[in-house]
């Protein structure tokens, strides 16, 4: 059996039907989900034309005009006058009709230039007299499901007639949280089809109910109809997240994508269509990030966040300028003895109006102004500073936080050096703490990064670990010394045992790796017992004590 190189394993937990052709058309694999489209289609389910010469089937149809130019897109594929090729087309019954999308797809494989074939179900059963043209031009090419200008239009449709029927019309804005991560592990074409198994398993879930559509990128939309109560809602909510956030077999690797879900709803309410679809992306921008998936609905608390974030944005210099940050400390003990071996420094903003500004409001504002390699350097300086003052007094590291846009600097390293320097603060006294996605989006930039810090002396850690990929494909690579295993994990404790072979299983790759592992969120003594029994050495958490000001934390930890 030939498939992509090391991947056959894998092919089987698709839903579309695929299939592989040797360099000539010969069809040389199938997946199962290929296999039922055979016997639907009344071929023989246990062979499913493995040996067929597809370009032989396609020609086998004379008089069949979407069968001519499928045969002519793969003759092009395999000979590389293409890289792809998409195709949709109508199977009539004597009553109904579907319509499919064909796509194929060139690889390299063992034999030479071979074909990747795949059939998606565009629709559920339609009028047969309905016609095809009407839909072209309005299907996204990579997943084959409606884009935008499509989606718009059963929007409307979907509300006039909630407001005729007295139902409800929700729109549910997604992303995957850490898809950017996946292409830049696996590549683009993992990662095309990887979306296209996501959206076939919304259009799977959502056949008779709702509309599947892709914004672009990785960011799809449901459009639910007729939706009779909000506990209609929550119900189909779940199975959005379950279908997203439900585990995929990538190339040999267990993943579990996180996916963010914006919610527009309109009950008996008079909208239109871009104001709800609109009002599901703003509702997406505030989602929380979280392993299992983060919900946000739409609502005018969601509006005045983003316009806060707006204003805060504006004020971030002033802020600067005028010593407007504090940093707040978090202590970090040994889960053995509950002695300090470090803490993580917080930064906090006292704003003159507004008071203590919530992080979750200003740190995005940070971001998204492009300031935040400038707040970095003020909460390092404020860093050396203390250190300065405790000099002697606090065994241990103070843990700095890292965007991914700084840790993309090629001037990083030599800035955080020469601050130490001037200070005449040990590298090793400050640890910088980066997240499993912002490693991802440039590994390179990365790499380098970390290896110069650590060739400097500088410890390193991988915050939010678990949220992302943990995959051993780039652990090996990072010059890092401690991994800090999600909270989200943690406070899971205790529960279920694949929790805690979930929390395991991370601190086994550490530890395989020679890390430190700090275990965040700790909250009972029962979760600190049980990291500590599965081998976290350091643990942090409102258990020993939430962030504070310099003076509190001083008082708490540092008296002699």
């Amino acid at each position: 059996m030939t498939a992509l190189p090391g991947e056959e394993y894998w092919l089987d937990q698709l839903q579309d039907p695929l299939a592989i052709t040797s360099t000539d058309g010969v069809i040389v694999f199938v997946n199962r989900a290929w296999r039922r489209f055979c016997k639907d289609n009344g071929g023989d389910p246990d062979s499913g034309c493995v040996g067929v010469n597809y370009l032989e089937v396609c020609g086998s149809a004379p008089d069949h005009p979407d069968a001519a130019q499928v045969a002519t897109g793969l003759r092009d594929v395999l000979s590389g006058a293409i890289e792809s090729f998409s195709h949709e087309y109508p199977c009539h019954s004597a009553t109904t009709m579907r319509w499919y999308n064909v796509s194929l797809f060139a690889f390299a494989g063992a034999e030479g230039r071979q074909a990747i074939i795949s059939h998606r179900r565009l629709t559920g059963p339609t009028p047969a007299t309905a016609d095809l043209d009407h839909y072209r031009g309005r299907l996204e090419p990579v997943t084959g499901v409606a884009n935008r200008f499509h989606l718009l239009e059963r929007v409307e449709r979907a509300l006039s007639r909630g407001r005729r029927q007295g139902t409800g019309v929700v729109v549910v804005a997604t992303n995957i949280r850490n898809f950017s991560a996946l292409n830049a592990t696996y590549g683009y074409r993992v990662g095309d089809v990887v979306l296209r198994e996501l959206a076939g398993r919304l259009l799977n879930v959502f056949e008779d109910s709702g509309v599947v559509a892709s914004m672009g990128g990785d960011k799809l939309m449901v459009l639910l109809r007729d939706v009779g109560d909000t506990t209609a809602l929550q119900l189909s909510l779940m199975k959005i997240s379950d279908a997203l956030c439900s585990e995929l077999n990538v190339q040999g690797e267990r993943l579990r994508l996180r996916a963010s879900l914006g919610v527009a709803d309109c009950f008996a309410c008079d909208t239109d269509a871009c104001t709800l679809v609109g009002q599901a992306e703003v509702a997406l921008r505030s989602a929380p990030d979280q392993p299992s998936g983060g919900i946000a609905y739409h609502s005018s608390s969601l509006q005045e966040v983003i316009s806060l974030r707006t204003r805060l944005t504006a004020e971030l210099n002033e802020a600067l300028r005028t010593d407007q940050f504090e940093l707040y400390l978090q202590p970090q003990v040994d889960s053995r003895t509950g002695t300090l071996v470090g803490a993580e420094a917080l930064l906090r903003w006292n704003h003159p109006v507004r008071g203590l500004v919530s992080p979750a409001d200003f740190i995005p504002a940070v971001e998204e102004s492009g300031m935040a390699s400038a707040v970095f350097a003020w909460v390092l300086e404020e860093a050396c500073r203390i250190l300065k003052l405790w000099r002697g007094r606090l065994h241990g590291a103070v843990s700095l936080n890292l965007s991914g846009s700084q840790l993309a600097d090629a001037d990083l390293a030599a800035a955080v050096i020469e601050a130490l320097q001037r200070h005449n603060v040990p590298a090793g006294a400050v640890r910088l703490e980066v997240t499993e996605d912002s490693l991802i989006r440039d590994m390179d930039a990365a790499v380098t990064t970390l290896r110069q810090l650590a060739e400097a002396g500088v410890p390193t850690s991988i915050d939010d670990f678990g949220t992302g990929y943990s995959s051993l494909q780039y652990l090996a690579r990072l010059p890092v010394d401690e991994i800090k295993i999600d909270r989200a994990f943690v406070q899971a404790l205790p529960g279920r045992a694949c929790d805690t072979a979930l929390v395991q299983a991370m601190v086994n790759m550490a530890e395989a790796h020679d890390l430190r592992v700090v275990a965040e969120g700790v909250e009972t003594d029962e979760q600190a017992w049980q990291v500590r029994r599965m081998g976290c050495s350091v643990i942090q958490g409102f258990l020993f004590g939430r962030p504070a000001p310099l003076a509190d934390f001083e008082a708490a930890w540092l008296n002699d």
